[in-house]
């Protein structure tokens, strides 16, 4: 796979993704340069290692199963903080797993 930059001085440069962490010199000015590593995918598995384990009855819940009390526990979504029943797993706003680790009362 060929991968591109440039040099200090904006040569175009071009170099096969293997060779990524090597000193290397552009041809045109002979600049010395550290050719970058390549990006690493984020694999499934890895993701679900960051997540955890799943909840012992194997269910995610996206909307509480009975309605709420309007003085029920609410909580804020890391991520959007958006408000949103303490009853919830998913962030019914942006789709965030929210672990019972990280799920804590207002």
């Amino acid at each position: 796979m060929t991968s591109k930059l440039r040099c200090p001085n904006g040569h175009k440069l071009s170099f096969d993704a293997r060779d990524g962490g090597k000193q290397a010199m552009c041809p045109k000015c002979h600049s010395r340069l550290t050719l970058p590593q390549p990006r690493r995918e984020v694999s499934d598995t890895s993701i679900l290692a960051v997540l955890g384990a799943p909840p012992a009855d194997r269910s995610i819940v996206l909307r509480p199963t009975a309605p709420a009390a309007p003085s029920a526990p609410r909580r804020v979504c890391p991520r959007c903080q958006t408000r949103i029943s303490a009853g919830f797993q998913l962030c019914p706003n942006c789709r965030t797993y929210l672990p019972a680790s990280c799920r804590d009362d207002l």
